[in-house]
Parts: C-alpha cells; structure tokens; sequence
C-alpha cells in the first residue's frame, strides 16, 4: 500500500514538472494570430505588441482574384485565433515581417501551397520544396489549379 502511494506521489510530481517544461519551452516564442488580412498575410500579437506577418515563400490570390476569398477562408481555419510559432526571415518594403508559420509543427505556408491556396513565390523563394508543392498541386488541380488558366498574383497587381 505505502509502495502504491509513493509511486502515484512520484508520477503527479513527474506530471507536474512535465507540465511545467511544456508551458515553459513553447510559451515564450508563441505569437497569437488576431487577423487574416488575406491569404498570404496576418497579424499577431506578442507581449502587447502587434505585428503584421507576410507568409514566406507564397503568393495567395488578392482578395478580388478568383479564389482570393477561398485562400483568406483556409488560412483562417488553419490558425485564426491560434498560437503559432514564426521563422522569421526577413523585413519586406511595407515592412512586414516575412516568416514561415509553423502550427503544432506543421509548415502553414507550405499547406497552403499543398492544398491549391497559393502560389510558390519564385520571386523571392528559390526554395525547392515549395515548388515541388505546386506542382503536385497543379497536376492533381486542387484549390486554383481548378481553373484551366489561374492568373498569377503578381500578374493581377500589374493589371
């Protein structure tokens, strides 16, 4: 019995602790996503600051493009109201923070990309995965690969 109770002691302290480390290790470099601007752009706060976050890598439809509003609604669902962590790249000339936005581990900006919400921005990306990701998205015509011709975003601003 006294064996019994030393162990569920030992285990509730050994939570505890666990508890503890988690809270302790990921708080600190979490921002909270208060806005979705649009599909490739968001606003967070950390320690009452806010910033607005352009999403490395990608170019989402603008909001008056053919599923503009499709991309905003993924982003939305996939880390709206939510904690995420930022890889911060870069400063751009409006300048936002360009970053990658990593939620429970995932790579938001690469989904995007995955699932047909947003383009692989050559421009400023030469990173490979990101294009690997549009072209599986292309031949498999998810999301804006739907339409037999997507106007590129870069494209539509120069319209």
């Amino acid at each position: 019995m006294r064996e019994t109770i030393t162990m569920w002691k030992y285990l509730l302290a050994l939570g505890l602790v666990v508890l503890i480390v988690c809270f302790c290790w990921s708080s600190p470099d979490n921002y909270y996503v208060t806005a979705i601007t649009d599909g490739d752009t968001i606003k967070v706060v950390k320690d009452k600051k806010e910033m607005k976050i352009r999403l490395a890598h990608i170019d989402a439809p603008e909001s008056k493009q053919a599923f503009g509003s499709a991309a905003k609604l993924k982003l939305s669902e996939k880390i709206f109201n939510k904690w995420v962590d930022l890889e911060i790249l870069n400063t751009d000339k409006y300048q936002r923070t360009i970053a990658v936005i990593k939620y429970k581990g995932r790579n938001i900006n690469l989904e995007m990309i995955k699932e047909g919400y947003a383009w692989h921005y050559k421009h400023f990306s030469k990173e490979q995965i990101y294009e690997d990701a549009q072209t599986k998205a292309k031949k498999n015509k998810l999301g804006l690969w739907v339409d037999k011709n997507p106007i590129e975003p870069w494209n539509f601003r120069a319209k």
